[in-house]
């Protein structure tokens, strides 16, 4: 369970780490030095690789959504747009991670820290890159319920 609690806590603190990205610009090692005296309290290794990689491929990132959305992706309100890079990172690049975990954690920030009707959004959104690309999971899935 403790895992599980340190996983969360480490997407909250990325979440923020993001959003402070979104407004700033800071690189990689400015927001690293903002956000270590929360690092007694996360998965550390998990959230350095998640944070550099969701900077580095964050066009991809955005491609994967706007592929999927009607709505501009980037006209959402910018924690929505973080919430989105975590999610979408792990769905993508982190098969380890269950697609209904992803799912889960993204709907629990969004009501946690969007604003009251972005869940919908960000689960519409999630649920149909999710059967792109966890397709093989799903499947399995559905096939052992």
């Amino acid at each position: 369970m403790k895992k599980n609690l340190n996983r969360h806590l480490t997407r909250k603190l990325l979440l923020q780490a993001i959003y402070q990205w979104k407004l700033t610009g800071l690189e990689y090692q400015e927001l690293l030095q903002q956000f270590e005296y929360k690092f007694d309290k996360i998965d550390v290794g998990y959230f350095k690789q998640a944070l550099a990689d969701i900077l580095e491929f964050h066009n991809i990132l955005l491609d994967e959504q706007a592929k999927h959305s009607n709505i501009n992706v980037v006209s959402q309100e910018i924690i929505v747009q973080s919430i989105l890079f975590i999610s979408v990172y792990e769905l993508k690049y982190k098969k380890d991670i269950p697609y209904k975990v992803v799912l889960n954690e993204a709907l629990e920030l969004s009501k946690e820290y969007g604003s009251k009707e972005s869940y919908k959004f960000v689960n519409g959104l999630l649920d149909k890159l999710a059967q792109e690309l966890r397709a093989d999971e799903i499947k399995r899935h559905t096939e052992t319920s």
